[in-house]
């Protein structure tokens, strides 16, 4: 008798907790999610970020005498319409960075506001690659950098750049570069046997005063691979300038022991220097093609 109302208050026992047991895990299912969410939601607890990445260091302009050209310096860009400046510096080395802003002021607010404007945001990666760019740059392009199209006479621009990285920090300004754009040589044409002596010909109208032109021959796709560069002392236009007049071109470029260049695309480029205060040059280059038969 005892055994049998030991057993049936067990039975009664465990029907009795087992509702129990759905209550509570009911109640598990539904607050569990909620706390993990909380708990993951505190405070992170890994150090923010703050030091800014260090200052662009800008790259000078180099002497024009130099075929390859670095620094700011006259882009000549896709026709004679395009007035465009262009501006290096060295890479930075921060792990984390991300890009550059770039900023430039007119050389008529010097005198007043001295008011830079963010011009454009580079982002490595889209606007710059390190695998493929030696080094970062940028090439302005907007229509306020044109002289005048009737007096030719035109005005400067500033830059500089900040670097920013991925924290949104952003570097100190890096030291400012200048730059002003000349009326561009015009009707680039080649005149005599290409094959053998040839000339290069241009014509070069403005108000303003130019020290000398500087020309640059290269394969075509190749523009820092020197063929032959002249400086031109000339002055009254249309110029004439005959191709290797000095001798200095480059023979790995000449079919054997001949004076005949070998076949290929070339560009030639006319550069315009002003140069009269190194601390504002200003210049303006025109390029054109030429094509040497087999």
């Amino acid at each position: 008798m005892n055994h049998r109302k030991i057993f049936n208050r067990s039975k009664a026992g465990a029907a009795m907790r087992f509702p129990d047991f759905i209550r509570w895990g009911w109640w598990i299912m539904c607050f569990l999610p909620i706390a993990i969410i909380y708990i993951g939601c505190g405070e992170d607890l890994t150090p923010e970020d703050t030091t800014p990445p260090g200052k662009p260091m800008m790259i000078p302009k180099t002497p024009e005498s130099q075929f390859l050209q670095q620094g700011i310096d006259s882009e000549a860009g896709i026709t004679d319409q395009d007035y465009w400046i262009r501006i290096e510096w060295d890479w930075n080395t921060e792990p984390d960075l991300m890009g550059y802003y770039v900023y430039r002021m007119d050389e008529r607010d010097s005198l007043g506001n001295y008011e830079y404007v963010q011009i454009r945001s580079l982002q490595i990666g889209v606007d710059l690659r390190r695998e493929i760019d030696t080094v970062p740059y940028y090439i302005d392009q907007a229509g306020a950098l044109r002289p005048d199209p009737v007096t030719g006479f035109s005005h400067g621009f500033y830059y500089y750049v900040r670097a920013f990285d991925n924290s949104g920090n952003v570097s100190a300004p890096s030291d400012t570069v200048y730059y002003r754009l000349l009326q561009k040589p015009r009707g680039l044409t080649i005149n005599g046997n290409i094959a053998a002596a040839f000339n290069f010909v241009w014509e070069y109208y403005a108000l303003e005063s130019w020290n000398y032109f500087f020309i640059r021959v290269s394969p075509e796709g190749l523009p820092n691979n020197r063929v032959w560069s002249y400086r031109a002392d000339l002055l009254v236009t249309p110029f004439v300038v005959t191709f290797n007049s000095d001798g200095s071109a480059n023979r790995d470029y000449f079919r054997g022991e001949s004076d005949s260049l070998i076949a290929g695309n070339y560009s030639w480029v006319v550069d315009v220097v002003a140069d009269f205060d190194p601390i504002h040059p200003a210049g303006a280059e025109t390029k054109a093609t030429f094509t040497v038969q087999p």
